[in-house]
């Protein structure tokens, strides 16, 4: 059985200083252009999806060429644009 436990004093990477997770967090949502990991995100799903504030039944899908459609999503997950809400594929 390996011992997972600290055998000793861990060294303090911060110096005695507190990591400012908040403010970073605030950094990122503020720009988050300038967040390095934010934007490989984004990069490799340029696609987003978030819920119209004026109507939180709808969904809102930005494509990656800054587009915006409004839809639902289905219960499997899927989206589907306002003007075909209610038909499936086949």
């Amino acid at each position: 059985m390996i011992d997972h436990q600290p055998n000793g004093l861990q060294e303090n990477t911060t110096d005695g200083q507190s990591p400012d997770v908040l403010g970073g967090l605030l950094k990122v949502l503020n720009d988050p252009t300038r967040a390095e990991a934010l934007s490989d995100i984004l990069r490799m799903n340029p696609v987003r999806f978030s819920m119209d504030p004026a109507d939180p039944s709808v969904v809102l899908r930005t494509n990656s060429n800054g587009t915006v459609e409004r839809g639902q999503v289905t219960d499997d997950g899927q989206f589907v644009p306002a003007g075909r809400v209610g038909l499936r594929g086949s």
